[in-house]
C-alpha cells in the first residue's frame, strides 16, 4: 500500500510531506486517477495524478 503522497509522487506530481500531511482519503474516483480527503490540519485535499509519461503537468493537490 502506498501513502497519498508516494502515490503523487510515483505518477509524476511531487508533495513535500512536510507541508500536506493526509489524514485519511474519503474517496477515489473510479478510474484511480483522483483522491479525496482530509490533511492532518483538517483541510480538505482533492488531488489528481498525472498521466505517467505524459510529461504534462496534468497531475496536482488542491488543499483548501
Amino acid at each position: 500500500m502506498q501513502t497519498n503522497e508516494q502515490w503523487l509522487n510515483a505518477n509524476g506530481t511531487p508533495i513535500d510531506p512536510a507541508s500536506s500531511q493526509v489524514a485519511y482519503a474519503e474517496a477515489v474516483s473510479e478510474d484511480g486517477n483522483v483522491v479525496a480527503g482530509v490533511l492532518l490540519n483538517d483541510h480538505t485535499f482533492i488531488a489528481r495524478a498525472g498521466a505517467p509519461g505524459s510529461g504534462g503537468d496534468m497531475g496536482g493537490m488542491i488543499a483548501g
